[in-house]
């Protein structure tokens, strides 16, 4: 599902034909992964799926890395700041995810084992 939504993601910046669409197809991939990682955290809480939550946060790292070995070098100035500050947000919701849901979450690594 992820490569369909980055596929369709890539076809509108085409359609669009901005100047730079390299850079803005990168930093939109980086923001749609974040979010759905964002997604499978958020959905691994809810119907308490350790799967769900452990292949979110492991998304997060694939962004991460990429942000930090791809695209700090390709992209412009302004999209390079967005991609960030976006990853930082996510990442941010994710912490006050994990931090107000704390109780249920070590509750259900306890009942697992």
């Amino acid at each position: 599902m992820l490569w369909n939504l980055g596929m369709e993601v890539v076809a509108w910046i085409n359609r669009a034909a901005p100047v730079d669409a390299l850079s803005v197809q990168m930093t939109a991939i980086s923001v749609l992964m974040s979010l759905y990682a964002l997604m499978l955290v958020v959905l691994g809480v809810a119907t308490r799926s350790v799967l769900n939550r452990v292949l979110g946060l492991g998304l997060f790292g694939v962004v991460i890395a990429k942000l930090y070995l791809s695209d700090v070098w390709q992209l412009s100035r302004i999209l390079r700041i967005t991609a960030f500050l976006a990853l930082g947000v996510v990442l941010l919701l994710v912490s006050y995810l994990y931090s107000r849901f704390k109780p249920v979450i070590e509750r259900l690594w306890k009942d697992e084992k």
